[in-house]
């Protein structure tokens, strides 16, 4: 633990933070606070008064209480409900209220959706200055919205609604997480300033050209769609059947611009980087320009959350390389997630967030381990056990999550990432010659038939494994403490592998135990119950 301080001291933060979420300052019970102090103040008491503790473990002591503490402040501090000035404590009849437009608009069939921060408002009372988050939602009939757009608004937001019916999606949840607990349909609205931040501006600008060179070049609506989502990350225009054949297949993640796309585009640069001389200055200079091109990838996207977490981690990588490996890459993975969750302590709570890190620690532990089961000499052999290595790693990493969020686990995803990935890459690396060279109209047309082949391709590769007898298992349904048993299973049967302790043993034991036991025991539970229920349709 000693060789990577920011693991134990982002795992510090992250329970800071999830304290602070789950038990904000306002609604604290005094009773529970004062037994954590008097514990804590008896540790720092032992820690330095006896001589057996070490200067580490008291340092250890000290650095951790900072982080919870400085976790547990960000997140109330972010908290948008505790502000004494937040929409939900207006009891008032709103008449209406000026807000603004902080997010890219998602454009769907017939109506635009996006967030709105609001500035003030008008009740009986007159005009007051009030905050919160409000999810706007327009008919294209109406208008149209952009990011940075100041509108007056007329009419109330409305609390958003628990869901109506057992298991079905908490909306209102999902939503709270991002800090929104309003919603508005819109039926009239003015335009009356811009604001919004010049870097983003830009950065949705550029997304928005790069988009119309690749209408320009690639003539099919559904090859286009994945084009713009695998790209861009733009996924306005994929269609429900298109989604749930890779979603089923177990190759969603290639249509949601993140991790795997950065780390092609950083693979890339590596390679071609590989050519130039290996000199301690060069490396600095090659180390700078990967993390300038990476960031210009970042705003052609739209500077989108889960790009600016695989930017972020492959920045610290890319610094890590720049300093001759200095830097453990664990580490460097961690301090791009204390530095994200410094910035938005809420990421702790976003699903991409969490898959994105748990597939990423997945490959750079397991990958190499489980690569060197076989050794093909055959380089074709050699290339798809890569990639199937790459796929186990990732997928044992994250499928309790998965299951706890998605409800399903894709049969056949070693056999559509053995196509999909390979495919991915070269769409990504075709599509960025396309937004390269769309100053030379007939180049960009050729290289734009080319990707559409390939993607046309993999399409149907995707409903092929789609059609397939058992291509997924569905209805899987575990609790969170079950989901957090399967990951105490998985490190303590790894840990096994190389320790061989009888407590690993034990812990592994004890925690299959108590799946099984809480498995077994809901699924009793829900056979013998006898209930109505009326579903809200």
């Amino acid at each position: 633990m000693n060789r990577f301080p920011l693991l134990r001291n982002s795992v510090f933060l992250i329970v800071g933070i999830l304290t602070g979420i789950n038990n904000p300052f306002y609604h604290t019970n005094i009773w529970t606070i004062i037994p954590i102090l008097i514990t804590i103040t008896f540790i720092l008491l032992i820690a330095f008064r006896r001589r057996y503790f070490s200067l580490k473990i008291k340092i250890g002591i000290l650095l951790g209480i900072l982080f919870i503490s400085i976790g547990y402040l960000l997140s109330t501090s972010q908290n948008q409900i505790l502000k004494a000035n937040h929409l939900i404590r207006d009891k008032s009849k709103i008449l209406q209220y000026v807000a603004e437009v902080i997010s890219f608009p998602e454009k769907k069939t017939n109506y635009t959706r996006a967030n709105a921060k609001v500035i003030k408002v008008e009740n009986e009372y007159g005009w007051l200055h009030q905050t919160g988050i409000i999810q706007i939602i327009l008919k294209d009939s109406i208008g149209t919205i952009n990011y940075g757009d100041v509108l007056l608004i007329n009419g109330m937001p409305r609390l958003l609604k628990e869901p109506k019916n057992p298991h079905q999606f908490n909306y209102k949840s999902y939503l709270g997480r991002q800090n929104i607990f309003h919603q508005h349909f819109l039926k009239t609205f003015y335009k009356i300033g811009n604001s919004g931040n010049l870097i983003r501006i830009l950065a949705f600008k550029w997304r928005k050209n790069f988009s119309e060179i690749l209408t320009k070049t690639i003539k099919e609506q559904r090859n286009l769609s994945v084009a713009k989502a695998l790209v861009l990350g733009i996924r306005d225009d994929l269609d429900n059947d298109l989604k749930k054949a890779y979603s089923t297949s177990g190759a969603m993640h290639v249509l949601a611009v993140s991790g795997l796309h950065v780390g092609v585009l950083y693979g890339i640069l590596i390679f071609i980087f590989r050519w130039f001389p290996n000199s301690s200055t060069f490396q600095k200079i090659e180390g700078f320009t990967i993390i300038l091109i990476l960031w210009l990838y970042a705003m052609v996207t739209g500077l989108s959350p889960s790009v600016l977490r695989a930017v972020t981690m492959f920045s610290f990588m890319a610094f890590a390389r720049a300093t001759r490996g200095q830097t453990n890459i664990y580490n460097s993975i961690f301090g791009s997630a204390i530095l994200l969750l410094c910035y938005d302590p809420y990421l702790i709570l976003s699903v991409g967030f969490q898959l994105s890190y748990l597939a990423v620690l997945g490959i750079v532990y397991l990958q190499p381990k489980i690569n060197n089961w076989a050794s093909p000499k055959n380089y074709v052999l050699n290339k798809i056990w890569a990639i199937t290595s790459v796929s186990i790693a990732a997928q044992i990493s994250t499928f309790p999550i998965s299951i706890f969020y998605f409800h399903q686990f894709p049969t056949y995803f070693l056999l559509s990432n053995l196509l999909v990935i390979p495919a991915a890459f070269l769409i990504l690396v075709f599509s960025l010659i396309i937004l390269t060279t769309s100053f030379w109209l007939p180049l960009s047309e050729m290289v734009g038939t080319i990707t559409e082949l390939i993607i046309s391709a993999t399409n149907r590769f995707i409903f092929t494994i789609d059609q397939l007898p058992g291509s997924k298992i569905d209805q899987i349904f575990i609790s969170g403490k079950e989901t957090l048993m399967f990951y105490i299973i998985i490190i303590s049967f790894l840990s096994i592998l190389y320790y061989r302790k009888f407590g690993l043993i034990l812990l592994l034991s004890t925690s299959i135990l108590y799946v099984v036991g809480s498995v077994s025991s809901r699924f009793l539970t829900q056979k013998n119950q006898k209930k109505i229920t009326f579903y809200h349709v």
